[in-house]
């Protein structure tokens, strides 16, 4: 992970030997964000997926999806949660991922009330 966020680093300042060509677009902060995730960096995730949106980059449902992904996995359910009420609110539509997801992270804790509350955002 350190290497593909010299990378973007390089990229955002503009300086280095891709900086001044290459410009981090969605897919390459997606990206970052979903290995941060796997990686358990969830914090530095939250940062990145902020970063790109003052960034003027616009999430989509894969970037929205990798991140409330790693939430779940990490227990942070709240977090999760607050994130699909964002997406709906910016008009990126939970799909079959995004609800799977949360749905299994929730199945394996056993967590029937916070199913629940899926449910009813899925409503």
């Amino acid at each position: 992970m350190s290497v593909a966020l010299k990378l973007r680093d390089e990229m955002v300042k503009g300086n280095g030997e891709i900086g001044p060509i290459c410009k981090p677009d969605i897919i390459s902060y997606s990206s970052i964000i979903d290995g941060l995730c796997k990686d358990g960096s969830i914090d530095k995730a939250k940062e990145l997926f902020s970063e790109m949106k003052s960034r003027g980059i616009r999430p989509n449902v894969v970037s929205y999806n990798f991140l409330i992904c790693g939430l779940c996995c990490w227990g942070k359910w709240e977090d999760a949660k607050d994130l699909i009420v964002e997406m709906m609110d910016q008009h990126v539509h939970p799909d079959v991922v995004t609800f799977n997801v949360v749905m299994d992270e929730l199945h394996k804790k056993g967590d029937i009330v916070k199913a629940n509350e899926l449910l009813q955002l899925m409503i």
